[in-house]
């Protein structure tokens, strides 16, 4: 018989599929290695995404949609400059996605910080300068510092929950 966790539901027996004892276990394995792999280029993905996406204006927008349409985009002179704060919603979603996602396919709690540091990875890219003084991130756009505040800290918070709560999505354990 297996003894209760702390909630008081059994913990199932992981000893047989840990080994690989079987094919199925092997399957499993692969199949966890690949989605770790994935959470980790998915943070480092969603990282790079987000920071090209700062720079978006309104002007931008209407170009491309008379490219696409054909004809010349509409003056909107006083609009023009505007940013377009797309990447300050699409950084926190990405990241719990990615969070959930990681958490889930590798099938153990410290699976989350595979986004996290795929994320982190791209910051510190793309933070740095080159020898020439480029930067993707510059300190004067808004935009831009929201975005890297806004999915570090759903990303800090999501690995806190992730590394702290035992219970995977559906109520089974984990380990």
């Amino acid at each position: 018989m297996i003894p209760p966790d702390q909630a008081g539901t059994e913990v199932p027996d992981r000893s047989a599929a840990s080994t690989g004892s079987g094919g199925a276990a092997v399957v499993d394995r692969i199949l966890r290695v690949i989605g770790g792999a994935l959470s980790l280029i998915g943070g480092f993905l969603a990282g790079l995404l987000s920071i090209l996406l700062a720079p978006l204006r309104v002007g931008d927008v209407a170009q491309m949609l008379a490219e696409v349409r054909g004809g010349e985009a509409p003056i909107l002179s006083e609009f023009d400059a505007t940013p377009i704060p797309v990447s300050v919603l699409l950084a926190p979603l990405l990241m719990l996605v990615l969070t959930w996602y990681a958490r889930l396919s590798t099938g153990v709690r410290w699976g989350v910080l595979l986004p996290a540091a795929g994320w982190f990875g791209m910051v510190l890219l793309v933070l740095v300068g080159t020898a020439e003084g480029d930067q993707l991130v510059l300190a004067d756009s808004w935009v831009a510092v929201l975005t890297l505040f806004g999915g570090t800290l759903v990303l800090v918070g999501a690995v806190l929950v992730g590394l702290t709560d035992t219970r995977l999505p559906g109520g089974a354990r984990n380990r």
